[in-house]
C-alpha cells in the first residue's frame, strides 16, 4: 500500500481519475477505491472538514500534502478511530491551506457501499454536527427511558408483549448509537464475521424481528389471520437467518448479504404494514396503534434503504429520520402497550365490581330470603307488637347489607300520633330528636315521593361520638298511616346510590305486607273466635275455652264452675221493638256480664240469646254468688235504645266440677238442665246443678 500510495499522491494516476456528476458514489465491487478531491474556494482558508456520511464503511484514509512537503494521512471508518468525534457523518479536519487544493481519499470495504461527500467549511459542520447530536441524543434518550419502563412493567405483569418491546427498543437504541457514531470506540475490538456487516446490521435485524413479533402478538394476527401470521413470521425468521449470518466468515458474501437483508426490510415491512389493516375491524383500536407507528416508520426505512441501493441522496430524511421514527415507533408502542395494561386494568376493575355486585346482590337475596322467613314466623305467633317487631326485624336486615350507622322508620297516623323504630335501639333518643326538629320536612319528603340526602348542618345530624353524618331520607308507602319515611345515617364519605334505596324501599315493603298480613290476620281470628255482633267468644271457642280451663282444674284440684245465661222472653223483645232493638240488647248484656267477671274469666255466645260462662278457681257458693250479681245487674237497669226502655230479666244456671269428674261436657249438661229448672220455677233467677249448691241454694 505504501508504494501505491506515494504513486497516487505523485499524481501518476491522476489521468485515471473520472469526474463524478455529483458528490455521491457506489462502487461496483468491494476493496479499495481512491477519490481525488479538489477543495473549492469557498471554504479554503475557512478551517474546511471534509464529510463522508455516515455508513458501514471499514476505513477511510485521507492524504493531505502539507506546506513543507510531504503528507499527512487522517484516518477513520467503521473499523477505525474518526479523526474528530462526529454523530452525523466521518468527519476530517482539514488545514486552512493545502498545497494545490487537491487531496486524496482512499476507501476500504469488502461491501460495496454508496459514499456521500461534501467539503463544509468549520462552523457549518458544527452546526450540522450539533443538530446531529440533538437528535441522536433525543432518540436514545427516548428509547433507553421506554425500554427501563417497559422492562419494569414486565417484572411486574410478566407479559410477554413487555418482553419483546424491551427487545425492540434495546435494540433500535444499540443500532441508533451505532449509526451515531456514540460507538465508535467498539470499531477496534476484533469483530467475527464479515467485515463492514457485523455488528452494523445485527442491531437492525433484532430491532426489526421483536417489533414485528410485538406487532403480531399485540394485534392477534395469528387468532385473527393465521395464514398471514404464518408468512410474516417465516419473512421474520428469515431476516433473523440472514442477519445472524453476517458472523461467518464468507467476505465474498458480503454484497449479496447486505442486499438480500436490505430486501427482506422491506418486504417484512411492507408486510407488517399490512397485518394491521387485515384485523383492523376485529381490533381497532390495537391495529390503529400499530398501523401509525409502523407506517411511519416503514416510510423511512424505505426511504433509507433506497439511499442505500444507490438511489436519491442523504437528505434530511435519511440522516435523521431513521433515529426518529425509532423512538417515534418504541413511543407508539409503548403507549399502545400502556393503553392494553390500562384496558386491562378497566377490564379487571370492571370484573372485580361485577364481583362485589354480584356478591353485593346474593347477600340482599339471602338476607332478604332469611327477612321473608322471619317475618313468616312472626306471623305465626304473632302478638300484639307484630308491627314494631316486622319494622324492628327490616331495619336489622337492612344494616346487614348496607353500611350504615343507623337507621330508622317513622310513620305517623292520621290522628298525628308518631310511631317510631330505631336499629339499634341506642339512637332512638337521637332519632327523636331529629324527627321532631325535621318533623316539616320528613313530611314533605314523604309527600312528593322523592328520596333525599340531607348533608349535616347542625348537632342533630351526628352520631353518639360525634361524627358528623349523612341522612337519607327515603319516602315509603303508608299502610295504614298518613306517612312514613325510612331514614338512614352514614359517614360523609359514603355516598348513596339508587340501589340502596330500592333495597331500602323493598325491605322495610315486606315489613308493612307481614304488618298488613298481621292486622288481616288478625281480622280473621277475630272474626274466627269472637261472635260478630257481641263482641263474646263464639260457640266453638268458649267449648275450648271450658275444655281447656276442665284440663287444668283437673291437673291442679282446682275448682270450675260454669254458667248457662239465658234471656227470659227474648223472642217478644224482638217481635215488639225490632231485631235491631233486641241486637242492642245482647250488646249491652254482654257488657254487664264482661263488667262482672274478674279476668282470666270468660263469657262466650253459645246461641241465639244464650251465653256461657267459664270460671275457673271458682267453686259452687262463689260461683252463685257471680250468678247473682249477673243477674242482678240485667234487672236492675233496664236497656235504652231509640227512645225505648226494654226490661230484661235473665234465667241462670250453674254447675261446678265434681270430684272425679272426667268429662267437662257432663259439667255443661248439669249447667243446661239448670237454666230448664230455673225457667220453670219462673224466671229471673239462678238454678244450680249440683246437689250441694242446690241443697245451699
Amino acid at each position: 500500500m505504501p508504494a501505491e500510495a506515494d504513486a497516487v499522491r505523485a499524481g501518476n494516476y491522476d489521468a485515471r481519475f473520472a469526474p463524478l456528476a455529483e458528490p455521491s458514489w457506489r462502487p461496483a465491487a468491494g476493496g479499495a477505491h481512491w477519490l481525488r478531491v479538489r477543495l473549492p474556494p469557498e471554504v479554503a482558508g475557512r478551517d474546511p472538514v471534509l464529510a463522508i456520511a455516515r455508513s458501514s464503511i471499514d476505513s477511510i484514509e485521507v492524504h493531505v500534502p502539507l506546506p513543507g512537503g510531504g503528507w499527512d494521512v487522517l484516518q477513520g471508518g467503521a473499523r477505525r478511530d474518526s479523526a474528530l468525534a462526529s454523530t452525523c457523518c466521518f468527519a476530517f479536519a482539514l488545514p486552512r491551506e493545502v498545497p494545490g487544493g487537491v487531496l486524496y481519499v482512499r476507501v476500504v470495504d469488502e461491501v460495496p457501499t454508496r459514499l456521500e461527500l461534501s467539503l463544509q467549511a468549520w462552523p457549518d459542520w458544527a452546526d450540522r454536527e450539533r443538530e446531529a447530536t440533538a437528535v441522536v441524543a433525543v432518540a436514545l434518550l427516548a428509547l433507553l427511558a421506554m425500554a427501563l419502563v417497559n422492562l419494569a412493567f414486565y417484572a411486574v405483569l410478566r407479559e410477554r408483549d413487555y418482553l419483546l418491546l424491551v427487545g425492540a427498543q434495546a435494540a433500535m437504541a444499540v443500532w441508533v448509537a451505532y449509526d451515531g457514531g456514540l460507538l465508535a470506540g467498539l470499531a477496534q475490538w476484533p469483530w467475527p464475521g464479515m467485515s463492514g456487516l457485523f455488528p452494523w446490521v445485527i442491531a437492525g435485524g433484532a430491532a426489526a424481528f421483536c417489533c414485528t413479533a410485538f406487532m403480531q402478538s399485540y394485534c392477534g394476527l395469528a387468532a385473527r389471520a393465521p395464514r398471514y401470521s404464518r408468512l410474516l413470521g417465516a419473512v421474520r425468521w428469515l431476516l433473523l437467518l440472514l442477519t445472524l449470518s453476517t458472523i461467518l466468515p464468507w467476505p465474498q458474501a458480503a454484497p449479496v448479504l447486505r442486499d438480500a437483508i436490505n430486501a427482506c426490510l422491506l418486504a417484512l415491512g411492507a408486510l407488517a404494514l399490512a397485518a394491521p389493516v387485515l384485523v383492523l375491524r376485529s381490533a381497532r383500536r390495537p391495529a390503529l396503534f400499530v398501523l401509525v407507528g409502523w407506517a411511519v416508520t416503514v416510510a423511512v426505512l424505505a426511504w433509507r434503504a433506497r439511499y442505500n441501493l444507490g438511489f436519491g441522496t442523504a437528505d434530511l430524511l435519511v440522516v435523521h429520520g431513521l433515529p426518529l421514527a425509532a423512538a417515534m415507533l418504541a413511543l407508539v408502542l409503548s403507549v399502545a402497550l400502556a393503553e392494553r395494561a390500562l384496558d386491562l386494568r378497566k377490564q379487571r376493575d370492571r370484573a372485580e365490581f361485577q364481583r362485589i355486585a354480584a356478591e353485593s346482590r346474593l347477600r340482599v337475596a339471602q338476607t332478604r330470603r332469611a327477612l321473608v322467613e322471619g317475618l313468616d314466623g312472626l306471623l305465626q305467633h304473632a302478638g300484639s307488637d307484630l308491627k314494631f317487631t316486622a319494622y324492628k326485624r327490616a331495619l336489622a336486615a337492612l344494616r346487614h347489607v348496607l353500611p350504615m350507622r343507623g337507621a330508622a322508620w317513622v310513620a305517623e297516623g292520621t290522628d298525628g300520633h308518631r310511631m317510631l323504630v330505631a336499629e339499634p335501639a341506642g339512637v332512638r333518643d337521637k332519632v327523636a330528636e331529629f324527627v321532631r326538629r325535621r318533623g316539616a320536612t320528613l313530611r314533605s319528603v314523604a309527600q312528593t315521593g322523592r328520596s333525599i340526602v340531607l348533608s349535616p348542618t347542625d348537632s342533630d345530624q351526628q352520631a353518639l361520638d360525634g361524627t358528623p353524618l349523612t341522612a337519607a331520607v327515603v319516602p315509603l308507602r303508608p299502610d295504614d298511616s298518613a306517612w312514613s319515611v325510612l331514614l338512614v345515617a352514614r359517614e360523609q364519605w359514603q355516598e348513596f346510590s339508587p340501589e340502596d334505596f330500592e333495597v331500602a324501599r323493598d325491605f322495610l315493603a315486606l315489613a308493612a305486607r307481614a304488618a298488613a298480613e298481621g292486622r288481616r290476620r288478625a281480622a280473621l281470628q277475630q272474626k274466627a273466635s269472637f261472635d260478630a255482633l257481641t263482641g263474646a267468644l263464639n260457640r266453638g271457642n268458649i267449648e275450648s275455652t271450658v275444655e281447656a280451663a276442665f284440663g287444668d282444674a283437673v291437673h291442679a284440684r282446682q275448682p270450675l264452675s260454669v254458667l248457662f245465661i239465658d234471656l227470659d222472653h227474648f223472642k217478644k223483645v224482638n217481635d215488639l221493638n225490632g231485631h235491631s232493638a233486641g241486637d242492642e240488647c245482647l250488646v249491652r248484656v254482654t257488657q254487664r256480664i264482661e263488667h262482672v267477671l274478674k279476668p282470666g274469666q270468660a263469657i262466650g255466645r253459645y246461641g241465639g240469646e244464650e251465653f256461657l260462662v267459664v270460671l275457673p278457681g271458682a267453686d259452687g257458693p262463689e260461683a252463685r254468688a257471680i250468678a247473682e250479681r249477673i243477674r242482678q245487674a240485667v234487672r236492675e237497669r233496664p236497656i235504652s235504645t231509640d227512645n225505648l226502655t226494654i226490661p230484661l230479666t235473665v234465667s241462670i244456671g250453674g254447675a261446678s266440677r265434681q270430684p272425679g269428674e272426667l268429662s267437662w261436657k257432663h259439667m255443661l249438661e248439669r249447667a243446661d238442665q239448670a237454666v230448664y229448672t230455673a225457667k220453670r220455677q219462673g224466671r229471673d233467677r239462678v238454678a244450680w246443678g249440683d246437689p250441694v249448691a242446690a241443697q245451699s241454694a
